[in-house]
């Protein structure tokens, strides 16, 4: 699993040539994860507007590109397996474009709603990996915990937290990675503001997590 930022100027395309129609991949699955702006992305023969908030999952053979509007377009990619150039593959027939298209590859995370009431709800499931939103306000947090099988990424959307990871901690705010490899221990606690952020996790575990948890008084030892 790796993961990279992109960021198109105004009406820029993820195009290796200008005849290039788009690209696939046979093995790898891509998830795109729209931060900023506005624009177009090609699946398939299919075209659809995404915007700040959307989550494009692209499945292998999926033929795909992104068109950033007039204020250009900042998303997060992640693939799984690592990005390999040999497994990229550009089409330059429209004719060669499987029609296939599924509404469930374009999905949205949750508006914000009530901030005062916690909320962690799926975005996208997929035995391969899942993918959640998470929502925590003032004096809520996650105690600290561990995932045998499976690694997990962090990306905060707004709000601020402490992360503690092993025996060190540190605050994050928006635009901010957290990388949590398999074994690592580690536990949240959202800041002043509260804190909204996506959780990646490869592969999908079936490990339990620890129950959300309001604490009166912030401290390690909550988190531990």
């Amino acid at each position: 699993m790796a993961v990279c930022h992109v960021a198109l100027g105004s009406e820029a395309e993820t195009k290796t040539s200008p005849n290039e129609i788009c690209h696939f991949h046979k093995q790898l699955t891509e998830i795109y994860l729209i931060t900023d702006g506005d624009g177009v992305m090609r699946l398939n023969r299919a075209e659809r507007t995404v915007s700040a908030g959307n989550v494009v999952v692209v499945p292998p053979k999926v033929c795909h590109t992104v068109r950033a509007g007039a204020n250009g377009l900042d998303f997060l990619v992640i693939t799984l397996p690592p990005y390999n150039p040999q497994d990229s593959y550009d089409v330059f027939d429209l004719a060669a474009i499987d029609g296939t298209f599924s509404e469930t590859w374009i999905c949205r995370w949750p508006e914000q709603e009530d901030k005062n009431e916690p909320l962690i709800e799926d975005i996208f499931s997929d035995p391969a990996f899942g993918l959640c939103y998470a929502r925590l306000p003032q004096g809520w947090a996650i105690p600290g915990h561990q995932h045998a099988c499976s690694e997990e990424f962090y990306f905060v959307i707004s709000g601020s937290a402490n992360i503690s990871i092993d025996e060190s901690e540190f605050d994050i705010t928006p635009g901010a990675l957290v990388v949590l490899p398999r074994g690592i221990r580690h536990g949240l606690r959202a800041g002043q503001s509260g804190v909204e952020y996506l959780v990646f996790a490869a592969p999908q575990t079936e490990e339990s997590y620890p129950p959300i948890r309001r604490c009166a008084v912030p401290s390690q030892a909550f988190l531990s």
